[in-house]
């Protein structure tokens, strides 16, 4: 109780301190380097199976728990109350290749026959990096002044999601059929989905606590929506010779983020 009191104290002599002035003693622009992550609980649960990961030279059964951010963000205070910034975020996630521990491909072949190939298999979780681009807006009550207390964010992100190892670690019981690991790592991801769009619209709220005249430290949670974009350009899985089609990799990666809703993050805050 006693913390939170001297903090509080604190952030009220730092807004006296520069009540006369826009921005933080003066200083208008910031720029905030933030860490950020989230525990994918409703996505475990509601989401996908357990998957793999390939640690110490074998496949292990896991939860899909990766899901981290870093960010950059530039701002600027135009008056007490409000401001507007820009913001670079580069996110680490992942998503399960598997349905019921099972992959499977339908095409037709030379002969213009369909061919069907089912495998019990046990396939590491396929690595994603998502680069947004976001134009924010910053405001906060009456109460408090910009940059310091708190404050809220609303953005709408533009996002480039890539697919890191298309050839992810797997294996499969080899003696009954005639296609090999490397075959079906060769032809997992369909090329045409490596690389997708999205949307993100985003709300934030966050606490900014003085610790010098420049530099402020940041921690707050934020809500986002995510959204892919162009679901009919991609193939269906008798369209492709690919393990995973287009259009299956895009329904996973859709899910995976919409489940992705809530992250927290801390920062640090530099204003000149």
């Amino acid at each position: 109780m006693k913390t939170v009191l001297l903090i509080s104290f604190l952030t009220f002599c730092s807004l006296f301190s520069f009540a006369q002035e826009v921005g933080y003693y003066g200083k208008k622009m910031s720029i905030e380097f933030k860490g950020m992550g989230q525990i994918p609980i409703f996505h475990n649960v509601f989401g996908e199976e357990k998957g793999y990961v390939f640690k110490n030279n074998e496949l292990q059964s896991s939860y899909n728990l990766r899901d981290v951010s870093f960010s950059v963000a530039l701002a600027k205070m135009t008056s007490e109350n409000q401001g507007y910034g820009l913001e670079l975020i580069s996110r680490s996630y992942q998503f399960n290749p598997l349905k019921y521990n099972e992959i499977n491909r339908q095409f037709v072949d030379g002969n213009n026959q369909i061919v069907s190939q089912y495998l019990n298999a046990k396939v590491a979780f396929v690595p994603v990096n998502e680069i947004t681009i976001m134009p924010k807006m910053i405001y906060t009550s009456n109460q408090s002044r910009l940059p310091v207390g708190f404050s809220n964010e609303f953005g709408i992100g533009y996002s480039i999601i890539r697919i890191t190892n298309s050839h992810p670690e797997l294996s499969f019981d080899t003696t009954n059929t005639s296609i090999s690991i490397a075959e079906v790592q060769k032809e997992f991801i369909a090329s045409e989905a490596e690389e997708l769009k999205g949307l993100v619209l985003m709300y934030g709220l966050k606490m900014n606590y003085p610790l010098t005249k420049s530099l402020l430290f940041s921690v707050g949670f934020r809500y986002q929506y995510n959204t892919l974009m162009n679901q009919k350009s991609y193939d269906k899985m008798e369209q492709t010779t690919a393990w995973l089609s287009g259009k299956e990799i895009w329904s996973r990666l859709n899910q995976r983020r919409l489940w992705g809703f809530f992250n927290a993050g801390v920062g640090l805050v530099y204003c000149f």
